[in-house]
């Protein structure tokens, strides 16, 4: 499939969930309460001349620093410039540029499902990635960006859904699916950092940004690693994850309460077809 039927799809997808969806909160109302409008206004103040990228400067991506701060303005500011300092830094602002194609064939992403309301969904699989060998073949920083680059398009694709859908959005879905899992591949001692890492970035960087984060086929002993990273984890964020174990008929009702069945793809439970991000 080329990437012109790919978006097409896409559009389609979406087109037919925001007729179905007719509340729109596109005004902000359900979604910031009166007096986070105000602190949104001061806090914008104080970081406008340093912001980068023009959907810094939308609630949406301001207010996820300040609820991660307790609503307290002084923390926010300071939590949006020392992450203006990292983007800078590791020159996140141009790693939608780079070419990923490699990486995303080989470890497909995929941006098209929304939930019933049209929030974006980004999903992936664990299994195809060996990380202890990547790590073994010196390509571990690079498997770390790539992971950087899988946040990015999140948080860009969360912005231009609620662009394109005229609804104010200020959270996503995560979704994995954890079939394959292998504790030598993924869970071993030069393995864990990175996946501390990987929480400490987005905790630091991007919180928040998830509504839930659903892990499916997850495997028991799973459950050790994940309470290996609970401690460098928000309390929101240990909260908003929802591990399901192997048995499809036990956590796709819960699945399909969250997402329409006709657009979930089928490893999670759904009839959807899976399209597969592709560089473009």
């Amino acid at each position: 499939m080329n990437s012109e039927s790919r978006f097409s799809i896409i559009l389609l997808n979406f087109a037919i969930y925001f007729v179905i969806v007719s509340i729109s909160n596109c005004d902000g109302q359900k979604l910031y309460t009166s007096n986070e409008k105000i602190l949104l206004k001061d806090l914008h103040s104080r970081v406008k001349q340093n912001l980068t990228q023009g959907i810094m400067h939308e609630n949406k991506y301001l207010v996820r620093f300040l609820r991660a701060q307790n609503h307290d303005v002084g923390r926010a500011e300071a939590m949006i410039r020392r992450t203006l300092t990292w983007r800078n830094e590791n020159k996140i602002d141009k790693i939608l540029k780079e070419d990923w194609s490699s990486w995303l064939q080989k470890y497909p992403i995929t941006l098209h499902m929304v939930d019933f309301e049209g929030r974006p969904v980004m999903s992936s699989g664990v299994g195809e990635m060996d990380t202890r060998n990547l790590i073994l073949m010196g390509e571990g920083n690079e498997m770390d960006r790539y992971f950087l680059y899988c946040y990015e398009r999140q948080l860009h694709n969360l912005h231009h859904v609620s662009k394109a859908s005229g609804k104010e959005f200020t959270e996503t879905y995560f979704l994995f699916n954890m079939a394959g899992y292998n504790p030598k591949a993924h869970a071993c001692l030069a393995c864990i950092p990175s996946w501390i890492k990987l929480v400490q970035i987005y905790e630091r960087h991007y919180p928040q940004l998830d509504r839930n984060i659903i892990a499916v086929n997850t495997p028991t002993i799973f459950q050790r690693v994940f309470q290996v990273l609970q401690p460098f984890m928000s309390a929101h964020s240990a909260r908003i994850v929802r591990l399901y174990d192997t048995d499809m008929e036990k956590w796709k009702p819960e699945l399909l309460k969250i997402f329409p069945e006709n657009i979930l793809t089928p490893e999670f439970g759904g009839k959807g077809s899976t399209i597969s991000v592709m560089n473009q």
